[in-house]
């Protein structure tokens, strides 16, 4: 269960936001990308939407206990992992940006605040 229940949950309608934008999301049961709008708070959560005039998130994540790495098995270049090392019943969340710049631009927001990050990034600019 990604969007685990939280205080925080409902945070995204007053927070103060570190960073927005478009990203994709791997499907686990359908096994596909989909394009959603992602919002990280200050207070370290990740809110993902349908689109950016949605009212209500279809879920979150709580960032801070979370392990961030790269995956390189899911066929996108730009991708990133989020595990719970705590608990490895709950699936992994998995995003990916369109370029390098964004896929960078996320990586330095959300590598400051999970609990651990390993995030072996390619030379792109070969």
């Amino acid at each position: 269960m990604l969007g685990t229940p939280d205080i925080r949950a409902n945070s995204y309608k007053h927070a103060q936001i570190s960073k927005s934008g478009w990203l994709f999301k791997y499907a686990e049961v359908q096994k596909s990308w989909k394009k959603r709008w992602f919002m990280c708070t200050k207070d370290r959560v990740l809110f993902w939407f349908r689109n950016p005039e949605d009212g209500k998130p279809i879920s979150h994540i709580l960032l801070e206990n979370r392990h961030l790495t790269q995956p390189f098995e899911f066929g996108r270049k730009h991708c990133l992992m989020f595990l719970d090392p705590s608990n490895s019943d709950v699936r992994s969340l998995k995003i990916a940006a369109d370029s390098d710049a964004d896929f960078f631009a996320w990586w330095q927001v959300v590598s400051s605040m999970v609990k651990f990050s390993e995030v072996i990034c390619e030379d792109t600019q070969k």
